[in-house]
């Protein structure tokens, strides 16, 4: 996916829905997304549509939602749900738009599209030449810096819990199935 040479010296603007009936998660990966890019030396602003729930949601996160959409930036990142036809007239001027959101019913708006994973429906929805970057790691990013871990399973430990309970088990046919199982 190449988006060109972002010019450094304009923020990267951010337009995110949050509140109790839309949710905090938009906000969330947002904000991850936000902080990952400062520390690469980006200056990010934040468009914020929320009500007092997702507002109060970006306050705790040290977030400004001070920026609108006739700010000048070098890209914007879409994290909605819908756009209301204000939003997507002002944004309609800034390139590249990119959606971050699984879920928008606006995708049409976006030039490029980065997923964990493309829903179904969502294809259908975006303009002919969108560029579109699917990668399952994706869904770490409000993982806190958490990475895919590698499965092996030459060795494999197995704990046992058992709970406090009254219903009890026998348990040594499931210890002697374990107990007999190769590389356990």
């Amino acid at each position: 996916m190449s988006l060109g040479t972002p010019d450094r010296n304009l923020p990267v603007l951010f337009h995110v829905q949050a509140g109790a009936r839309v949710g905090m998660g938009h906000l969330a990966r947002s904000s991850a997304l936000m902080a990952g890019l400062q520390a690469k030396g980006f200056t990010c602003r934040l468009s914020l549509d929320a009500d007092a729930a997702g507002h109060s949601f970006a306050q705790e996160r040290g977030l400004d939602a001070t920026a609108t959409l006739d700010d000048p930036c070098c890209a914007l990142v879409i994290d909605a749900l819908a756009l209301p036809a204000t939003t997507r007239d002002a944004a309609g001027h800034i390139f590249p738009r990119l959606l971050i959101s699984p879920v928008c019913a606006d995708a049409d708006i976006a030039t490029h599209v980065m997923l964990r994973d493309m829903p179904p429906g969502l294809a259908g929805q975006l303009a002919p030449n969108t560029q579109v970057l699917t990668n399952p790691d994706f869904a770490f990013v409000t993982a806190q810096g958490l990475a895919r871990r590698a499965l092996g399973f030459e060795d494999l430990r197995i704990g046992l819990c058992l709970s406090g309970g009254v219903d009890g088990m026998a348990l040594d046919p499931l210890v002697n199935m374990l107990a007999g199982l190769p590389h356990v």
